[in-house]
């Protein structure tokens, strides 16, 4: 009777768990193939997707001219580039071919967040994790909506997670084979990382933490030494380069920015409404740390990776900086029912009903292979850009793209240098006697309101600056969403 029983629970284990896999690869699939055609369509749009595309973008293009996009920010076009050059470079270089402010700088984040899920099939490949949990591991990935919002944009965040992972590629062959030449890749590749976005260190560090895990202290010293040492000499490289200036744009401004926990708290909520199984996964991983049950590097890079989201309080931060914490739950993910498939059946199947399930949440509202509203809005955007066109330089605007589409310069990038005149990094007084000078022949405001009251851009003597000298000329409420005006401002009693 006993010997029934096990065969039954066994046979129902077994159904499940194909039922289950079959139903999760469907749907992993099904976005693979939403995210290559949706993102083509994003990659073309000729309007900004994020607020921080188009300054990026102008930044991209000061490189492609050969100036320095680090600049003295006494003097316009006032913008900040708070990233390294990597992302930069490249971008530019596609940028001379394609002749498209956006086009490029988005072809390699595209390209990066497939080289993503290939990364993520590969390195659970290389620490003998099965195929098919490799695959829906990276299908995970592709289907949250992380990935979704910021796999295809001029923004450096889903490249330098790329980077990242490739470090972590070798960092698992050289455990794995203790070949040099990987460790050199490494570090490499995680000082590239680094200088594509600062926070982009989970792979040095999970490395770290294994070599200790491991007792191989001297090991871990030199991995500090080597990319650290690296790591200092490209900064002064850079900072000789750009005449002292790259330090600020890329370090002291940024950490002077005020800090609101009320942000960590909001995008954790948000990555535990959206994915409860990376939650699961990421704190099944912590306790399989404390019981050194790690199995190889991966559980400790999802740890860094999570640590590292703890810096997404200061002003300005978003989902974009739980993106290391999306791989390396959905690495874990596909690690575990692996591992739980072999040794634990039952919860084997289960989690792979639970990777189904998820997949096919992630995957309803896909279903459309494109419900977006780009084309409506490109027909709003570009009523709104042949005003711009029309009106003589400058114009501020807080949509930066009506700026670039129509080959103008950024002359004031608001949100940044309202920061930076909150924190007292840098002085507003020239962009206050511009206002006062009424040199702005227009200015394109999208608020919530008449006015321009929000402090995170705007701080008081700015505010009544502008309102000093300009008033509303008239506004247009976005057609998909009421909320939101773009409002259209004049100088008062006409230009000086």
């Amino acid at each position: 009777m006993r010997r029934i029983d096990s065969v039954m629970h066994n046979g129902l284990s077994k159904g499940l768990y194909r039922v289950s896999v079959w139903a999760a690869c469907f749907f992993g699939a099904f976005c693979f193939l939403y995210f290559g055609k949706v993102g083509l369509e994003r990659i073309v749009y000729p309007y900004q997707l994020n607020l921080g595309e188009s300054p990026l973008s102008q930044a991209v293009m000061f490189l492609a001219r050969g100036e320095n996009p680090y600049r003295d920010l006494l003097k316009p076009p006032y913008f900040l580039v708070p990233y390294g050059p990597v992302y930069l470079f490249f971008a530019s270089i596609l940028y001379r071919l394609v002749e498209s402010p956006y086009v490029g700088g988005r072809l390699i984040a595209y390209a990066a967040t497939f080289g993503c899920a290939f990364l993520i099939f590969s390195i659970l490949r290389r620490v003998q994790v099965r195929k098919t949990p490799s695959f829906l591991a990276a299908s995970l990935f592709l289907a949250h909506p992380f990935i979704d919002r910021w796999g295809v944009q001029v923004n450096v965040d889903i490249t330098g997670v790329f980077v990242d992972l490739a470090a972590l590629f070798f960092f698992v062959g050289y455990t794995q084979s203790g070949r040099r030449r990987d460790w050199v890749a490494g570090c490499v590749l995680a000082v590239a990382a680094f200088f594509t976005k600062s926070s982009m260190v989970c792979a040095p560090g999970a490395f770290f933490l294994y070599l200790i895990f491991q007792k191989r202290f001297r090991s871990a010293l030199a991995l500090l030494g080597t990319i650290g040492g690296m790591a200092g000499i490209v900064f002064l490289a850079l900072q000789a380069s750009t005449h002292g200036h790259y330090g600020f744009h890329t370090i002291y401004e940024i950490a002077h920015r005020s800090f609101y926990y009320q942000f960590i708290l909001w995008n954790w909520k948000h990555a535990w409404v959206s994915a409860p199984l990376f939650i699961f996964a990421s704190l099944w991983t912590v306790q399989a740390l404390f019981r050194r049950r790690a199995p190889e590097i991966l559980p400790l890079f999802l740890c860094v990776g999570a640590f590292l989201s703890l810096s997404m309080g200061k002003q300005g931060s978003d989902t974009n900086y739980l993106l290391s914490w999306t791989v390396a739950a959905a690495m874990a993910s596909g690690l575990w029912l692996d591992r739980w498939r072999s040794k634990m059946p039952l919860l084997g199947s289960l989690l792979a009903l639970a990777m189904a399930v998820q997949l096919g949440v992630l995957a309803w509202p896909k279903r459309d292979m494109g419900g977006n509203r780009l084309a409506e809005q490109k027909a709003f955007f570009d009523k709104i850009s042949a005003i711009v066109k029309m009106a003589p330089d400058p114009v501020l605007c807080e949509d930066m793209s009506l700026l670039i589409a129509n080959h103008r310069t950024i002359y004031y990038e608001p949100f940044p240098f309202g920061q930076m005149s909150y924190s007292k990094v840098w002085d507003q007084a020239p962009i206050l006697k511009d206002l006062n000078n009424r040199i702005f022949s227009m200015a394109i405001l999208y608020t919530y309101m008449p006015g321009i009251q929000r402090s995170r851009t705007f701080n008081e003597a700015f505010t009544a600056a502008f309102n000093r000298n300009y008033e509303i000329a008239s506004g247009v409420a976005l057609p998909w969403n009421s909320n939101v005006v773009y409002f259209f401002y004049k100088p008062r009693g006409g230009a000086k």
